[in-house]
């Protein structure tokens, strides 16, 4: 992860720099997160049972109710937003998981986030995908309560570590390399009586 990796936006500002980022509603204005993780090498077509982000609360939270909703950038190889607009023009995957009622956060403690493997699915599934590309997780207000809102450290953090994507997975089942024109043999199969 570099600089721009994570951050919040609302339906004026952009923040991509600070030691934190939020998601919820903070004083009645609607934030949203994203977390972008590079290098993610995992094979196109395999099947995720598991996906998640563990992460360091920045501070304690505990307006209630905070509700998200998490996506994924429905890109082959996401790029981090450079602004709010860039951000807002982000596609997001059809697969999706509501995040309710999310449980107060202590400063320091670690956390995850709900599970969304159908929406990691949907990105390795994607024709373009390439081990070793960049995936983006989008978190997104769902209707939280006015100042209920949680916060994670950030990449720029000094104090605690920065989100991490943990991933459980198969990869796909190997092909066997295909027969050379000198090996293949005009009766594959044998009949037997």
């Amino acid at each position: 992860m570099a600089g721009g990796d994570d951050g919040h936006v609302t339906t004026t500002t952009f923040v991509d720099t600070a030691t934190a980022f939020n998601w919820g509603s903070v004083s009645s204005v609607k934030r949203d997160a994203w977390v972008r993780f590079t290098s993610v090498t995992i094979a196109q077509g395999s099947t995720v049972s598991a996906a998640i982000i563990d992460y360091y609360s920045n501070g304690t939270f505990s307006g209630t109710t905070c509700n998200a909703t998490i996506y994924c950038n429905d890109e082959d190889d996401a790029a981090a937003p450079t602004d709010r607009l860039d951000y807002e023009a982000k596609s997001v995957t059809t697969a999706n998981t509501a995040w309710n009622s999310i449980p107060t956060h202590s400063t320091g403690t670690n956390y995850q986030t709900a599970d969304f493997t159908s929406a990691a699915q949907e990105v390795l599934d994607r024709a373009g995908w390439v081990s070793g590309n960049a995936m983006m997780v989008l978190i997104k207000n769902n209707g939280s309560s006015a100042s209920a809102f949680r916060g994670a450290a950030s990449l720029e953090n000094t104090t605690y570590t920065e989100p991490y994507l943990n991933i459980t997975y198969t990869a796909p089942a190997k092909s066997p390399p295909p027969l050379s024109q000198s090996t293949k043999r005009p009766y594959q199969y044998l009949l037997s009586m």
